[in-house]
């Protein structure tokens, strides 16, 4: 593990490189008894569609489950809609598998407490509960929930519907994930 990949306001660095799945798993773990220390035991788990993020988060969600706390597993999201499942499910806490704007090499992990992203000393604490390999133990559950369908219709609520459909075009750019086809999306 690098120790460099502990930031300021989240863990990140280059996957398979500065962190591994191995990582992942034992990163669950050190935030399960950091979480339990605080009395907190549900949390969200959310991932960006980077290659790596899948395999990194179904490892972080089993070192939360051994840890004794209890995962929702909210899929492929933005980090915004991790941030929404905190106060639509009423969750303890959430973390991001997400390398948010870096290179496609790069992936990391956003970690809310509460409601609130830890930052500094807390995520530093994270790193030395790794370093000191002592954890709580338990046996969670994980359960799929999903969060797209209750963003849209939180959004919808609040600003309403528009009046007619609109065209939306995709750049896609420097992509790796190749051309985008055109096609008609759902109208919330």
């Amino acid at each position: 593990m690098n120790p460099l990949i502990f930031r300021e306001y989240d863990i990140r660095g280059i996957a398979d490189e500065d962190f591994d799945r191995d990582f992942a798993f034992t990163l669950g773990r050190a935030y399960g008894t950091y979480a339990r220390g605080q009395g907190k035991r549900r949390v969200a788990v959310g991932r960006d569609c980077r290659l790596t993020s899948e395999k990194y988060a179904t490892a972080l969600r089993r070192g939360l489950c051994a840890s004794g706390m209890d995962v929702l597993d909210i899929g492929v999201c933005p980090t915004p809609l991790l941030y929404f499942a905190l106060y639509h499910y009423d969750l303890d806490g959430g973390l991001q598998v997400t390398g948010s704007h870096n290179p496609a090499e790069h992936n990391g992990f956003k970690i809310c407490l509460g409601k609130i992203t830890i930052h500094g000393e807390e995520i530093q604490e994270l790193r030395k509960l790794i370093e000191q390999d002592v954890f709580v133990s338990g046996q969670g559950t994980e359960e799929p929930a999903a969060i797209i369908p209750p963003y849209q219709e939180f959004v919808s609520r609040q600003f309403g519907r528009l009046p007619r459909e609109i065209a939306v075009v995709i750049d896609a750019g420097n992509s790796t994930a190749g051309p985008v086809a055109p096609g008609r999306f759902p109208r919330i």
